[in-house]
């Protein structure tokens, strides 16, 4: 079965890059398309759809805002299972300070410099602990396009999904400090948010596991 995997806030495939390594069948990198103005989560998720080939068996595979992207998609195409990792599948399932901010709607007029999270910063909210998963995660950071990231900010923010699908399956880090799982997990593993990059065996033994399931 094909995999197709949407990564994290303004990441790309490298945030699969390590998990590939253990993964038989490896996950198959959807990149991202511009977004328009003022378009919503679920607007984009609509035209990122349009990306996937549908004419073989897949999977969907999202990581923190690609999880959201992900469940999103599955109202639209039909995958065998979408899988999300790190993310939330409903507006309800976000902090409550990330709603309380959505309702100010104030990241329009925070300058895109301000945006990113301080680098002294990164490593404690995003509870990386290899030294490899820290240097992956700066190099992302520094490499993100800004104007994506903060529109990708604000439709978080202002995210209405309320449907979780009955395909959906959840991993998620114990102490992630980004998205607190407040939901149900099919499996929880110790790490914070980013368990996909500092453990990456696990997660694709958890992968493999679930893909072998029936739907």
């Amino acid at each position: 079965m094909r995999i197709y995997g949407i990564s994290g806030l303004g990441a790309d495939e490298r945030v699969f890059q390590r998990v590939n390594e253990y993964l038989g069948e490896p996950i198959h990198f959807v990149p991202w398309i511009d977004p328009q103005p003022k378009e919503t989560l679920s607007h984009y998720a609509h035209r990122l759809a349009e990306t996937i080939d549908t004419s073989e068996p897949y999977c969907l595979v999202g990581v923190s805002f690609g999880g959201m992207i992900a469940t999103e998609m599955n109202k639209i195409i039909n995958p065998e299972k979408t899988i999300i990792i790190s993310s939330a599948a409903t507006k309800d399932e976000l902090p409550l300070y990330f709603r309380g901010a959505g309702r100010l709607n104030l990241v329009p007029y925070i300058p895109k410099s301000l945006i990113q999270v301080p680098r002294p910063l990164l490593d404690v909210v995003m509870s990386v602990k290899k030294q490899e998963s820290k240097n992956l995660v700066r190099d992302i950071v520094k490499t993100t396009d800004k104007d994506f990231l903060k529109w990708a900010v604000q439709s978080i923010l202002t995210w209405d999904n309320e449907e979780i699908p009955n395909n959906l399956r959840r991993i998620h880090g114990k102490a992630d400090r980004v998205l607190p799982l407040k939901a149900d997990a099919d499996k929880i593993i110790e790490g914070g948010h980013l368990v996909i990059v500092d453990e990456p065996q696990e997660i694709a033994q958890v992968l493999e596991e679930e893909l072998a399931r029936p739907a």
